[in-house]
């Protein structure tokens, strides 16, 4: 199954958003509210802020230490990066340390505290998933399949993220 989605890149956004939905799952659009460009490192660089905030208040100082099925999980997709009001749209789920997930909705205030602490002009949009193919071809309508400018979770852990 994996490999069958792998090699059609057209499925990969859908199938990650599908394992996302197995949990409560929040469709998300972050925008950084200013006319222009912005390097793609300084938004990665944001949104890797963005994410350790969120698990610094949930799991507490030390979130780094949790193990990876606690940590907020998302996918996020850039769009008018190059000209326009870049922002980002994606999925976030945040499980709980056992694995179980709760509803993102439960942190709307959270997401937008991150957010503006880390760009103060941001906004945050939150709504729950209905569609998971739908809202996978809307996400990556300007960038197609180029998963080289996709960020992840993953990619901004490291042994002590935000730290």
């Amino acid at each position: 199954m994996i490999l069958s989605v792998m090699m059609n890149p057209k499925r990969l956004v859908t199938a990650y958003i599908e394992w996302l939905m197995e949990r409560p799952t929040y469709a998300i659009t972050l925008t950084f509210n200013w006319l222009g460009g912005i390097a793609t490192a300084s938004a990665e660089e944001k949104i890797r802020e963005f994410g350790a905030f969120i698990d610094r208040a949930r799991l507490g100082s030390r979130f780094y230490k949790k193990p990876v099925e606690a940590r907020t999980k998302f996918i996020l997709v850039p769009e008018k990066f190059s000209g326009g009001y870049p922002h980002y749209h994606g999925v976030i789920q945040c499980p709980t340390e056992d694995g179980t997930s709760i509803a993102v909705s439960d942190h709307a205030t959270l997401f937008e505290e991150a957010w503006r602490a880390v760009v103060p002009s941001g906004t945050v949009r939150l709504e729950p998933v209905h569609d998971a193919e739908g809202w996978g071809r809307y996400i990556t309508k300007e960038t197609g399949m180029n998963f080289e400018r996709t960020v992840h979770s993953y990619d901004q852990w490291s042994s002590r993220s935000g730290q």
